[in-house]
């Protein structure tokens, strides 16, 4: 045992130093293998984003048609009760929706033909709706001045009739 106590004496003690560059080693290795790391899966990534970046081709979309409007204004119509008496009279401001230019104009020079064959349509028939005398159907009266219109105009010139409004006398 001697000898063995002799031979731990004549062996010096492990240097601190050589721990303290094996730490700075590793903390090195690990900072440039993480970064190296980042560069490549981080350049995988911006070629990812640039893909996405990449637009597809447009699709061509049918451009909207530029909607215009014909005028008819204070078009008069009697407003009947329920067992015929005239409870007054309605005018009525009407918006005829057209598609373009040509069409507006196609369907102005027409006025006079349209408010003739809506004034014929008014007398014809009441506006009043059946459940509720003096009260205005205006899905039936739009109904059928489209009805007229198109027979006036002839073909799909005419796109809607709106009821701008009503004043009642």
């Amino acid at each position: 045992m001697s000898e063995d106590a002799e031979e731990a004496e004549d062996q010096e003690p492990p240097k601190k130093g050589g721990k303290m560059l094996l730490i700075v080693g590793l903390v090195v290795g690990l900072a440039l293998g993480g970064g190296g790391a980042f560069f490549f899966l981080g350049s995988a990534d911006d070629g990812a984003q640039a893909e996405v970046a990449v637009e597809p081709e447009p699709v061509e979309e049918e451009p909207e048609p530029e909607l215009a409007y014909v005028q008819i204004n204070r078009m008069p119509a009697t407003l009947l009760g329920k067992d015929g008496e005239l409870l007054g009279y309605v005018f009525f401001d009407l918006a005829i929706e057209v598609e373009g230019e040509e069409d507006q104009s196609f369907v102005s020079s027409r006025v006079p033909h349209l408010r003739e064959a809506f004034l014929r349509e008014f007398a014809a028939a009441p506006i009043t709706r059946a459940d509720r005398p003096g009260a205005i159907d205006f899905d039936g009266v739009k109904k059928r001045l489209m009805a007229q219109a198109r027979h006036v105009v002839s073909g799909d010139r005419i796109r809607d009739i709106r009821v701008v409004q009503t004043v009642r006398m």
